[in-house]
């Protein structure tokens, strides 16, 4: 099909998005604005833009319902893949960029024979591509940091596939990972947020970046809950190793891609390039990074494939990066493969305090409205708002980013001349359409009663310094929600509850972080005490 039959279809499936009941997308239609169709194939629509946050945004958010609304408007089962292209105009030429990807094909046809000639024969394996040294990240970001904060990360996850060809492409080949590029750039040590939640995490993993191989962390091991800034971390290890390493050959992989990768392997055993390919990729290599390891747990021949990889790297003083949302200990491997991901020892992220989660929250504004070309948006955010939207999100920081995202969208919708601040009960109105926030503000007594009730005990044990198990685990407990789920230091803490000490806070909060990570047990308690704390 021409472009502008594609820009007709386009023009379509925005307008089904518009009239969606029930659904306010002032973001996602704020970002679809920027998106131009360039071509369609027989399965497949290509739109580019010039943005990569535009591109990054849209796959992690709301790729399936665009892709839904293109199948609506074209009664075809279509998938959709987005560009990211310098030349990018509103009604420019078709970048060589997206014609070359098109298989070099400007008939749809054609693309589509491409495409039925590949599904009758096995894919021809790709040469995998020299890694390169990716260009360093641009000095412009670290304006957006105030009082020598770092900005944290604005990208949620890796889009980098294992695969080479389109993500949806019918055709299977291993190759080497693509450097780190574009919006991936940012992952830096320089744009991470460093707090009491993740200083240890960004120390050892700095010094891994630094001494490859030659550390004692080998394999390196975070762990923590989704959306605490594992990947961010792994990837700046990438970068800084690229940058300032490039004789090192380093790979990063998603474990669901090595999963895929391993799997094509066997499915074409016969055929010996794809077993050379997976070698090249995972076992020649000076450094490997696996994000979210979690899920090879119960498949057996991936984890001895992954075992196998650990010795031989290992053995050559190659450096290994794990990362998962759990301990070690609480993944279901057998012990010979635990103790290999233990070796070095597991490094846990907590969730962010409220100072880090201003922080990041500040940052991450000053990048998105300077993104959108729109840093007057800044203005908008009164102070007390911008509190009150730290103290109502959880810790995960990516749902913090979505929160900001929408309002920035939401804000940019409202129109060039927008003057008024954002108002409170405006951004709760926004918000509460697309996220969970807290229905109340917590303050330490709310918490105290809560704990009371459920370990049933009195609020003098509570305050006191009885140092027996029934009741300093659920004071414990107590100091861990109230420096989790308050904006309170942990002196102020300690004078709640009796007169503490603030090592003593920080020693509670430690211990209960470390359990809550460990113990299924202490999981479920927490989780049940934060839910009677916010009905």
């Amino acid at each position: 099909m021409t472009q502008n039959e594609a820009a007709q279809l386009w023009d379509v499936a925005l307008t089904l998005l518009e009239q969606q009941e029930g659904k306010d997308r002032p973001s996602l239609l704020a970002m679809c604005g920027k998106l131009i169709p360039r071509a369609l194939g027989a399965d497949e629509m290509v739109m580019s833009t010039s943005n990569e946050y535009v591109k990054g945004f849209i796959e992690r958010n709301y790729l399936a319902e665009v892709i839904q609304a293109i199948r609506f408007a074209s009664g075809q089962d279509y998938s959709l893949r987005i560009v990211v292209s310098e030349d990018v105009e509103e009604h420019g030429a078709e970048p060589e960029s997206i014609k070359s990807d098109m298989n070099g094909e400007s008939d749809g046809e054609q693309v589509k024979q491409a495409s039925q000639a590949a599904q009758t024969k096995p894919p021809t394996p790709s040469t995998p591509p020299t890694p390169s040294t990716p260009p360093i990240p641009s000095a412009s970001f670290s304006s957006f940091t105030q009082s020598g904060q770092s900005s944290p990360s604005v990208v949620s996850s890796p889009t980098t596939s294992l695969f080479v060809g389109s993500p949806h492409s019918d055709k299977e080949s291993i190759g080497s990972s693509e450097p780190v590029s574009g919006e991936h750039s940012f992952k830096t040590f320089e744009t991470l947020v460093v707090g009491e939640s993740n200083r240890f995490a960004y120390e050892v993993s700095r010094g891994v970046a630094e001494n490859p191989g030659r550390h004692i962390y080998n394999p390196l091991f975070i762990y923590g809950k989704s959306g605490l800034g594992k990947t961010h971390i792994l990837l700046s290890i990438e970068n800084y190793v690229r940058a300032n390493h490039p004789q090192i050959k380093v790979v990063y992989t998603r474990s669901s891609d090595f999963i895929d990768d391993f799997m094509t392997m066997l499915k074409y055993k016969d055929n010996q390039q794809y077993s050379r390919d997976f070698i090249q990729k995972y076992r020649m290599v000076d450094m490997i990074i696996i994000d979210d390891v979690q899920y090879i747990q119960n498949k057996p021949a991936v984890t001895n494939e992954l075992y196998n990889i650990f010795n031989i790297l290992v053995e050559q003083n190659k450096q290994i990066v794990l990362s998962a949302d759990r301990n070690p200990y609480n993944l279901e491997l057998d012990e010979r493969h635990r103790s290999r991901f233990i070796k070095g020892g597991p490094i846990d992220i907590q969730p962010a305090t409220f100072e880090m989660k201003l922080a990041i929250f500040e940052n991450c504004l000053s990048f998105f409205c300077r993104d959108m070309e729109r840093p007057d948006i800044r203005d908008l955010f009164h102070r007390d708002v911008i509190d009150w939207l730290v103290g109502v999100s959880s810790s995960n920081i990516r749902e913090l980013e979505g929160i900001i995202a929408n309002l920035v969208g939401y804000l940019i919708l409202s129109g060039p001349n927008r003057y008024e601040r954002l108002s409170v009960d405006e951004a709760e109105e926004q918000i509460r359409k697309n996220f969970q926030l807290t229905n109340k503000q917590v303050d330490i007594a709310t918490i105290q009663k809560a704990i009371e009730e459920y370990f049933h005990i009195s609020h003098s044990d509570i305050l006191g310094s009885q140092r027996s198990q029934d009741i300093s685990y659920p004071r414990q407990i107590a100091m861990y929600l109230a420096r989790s789920m308050t904006q309170h230091s942990f002196p102020v803490i300690g004078r709640a509850f009796g007169g503490k000490d603030h090592s003593t806070v920080m020693y509670a909060v430690n211990n209960i972080e470390r359990r809550y990570m460990e113990s299924l047990k202490t999981k479920q308690e927490i989780e049940s005490i934060r839910e009677m704390i916010l009905q």
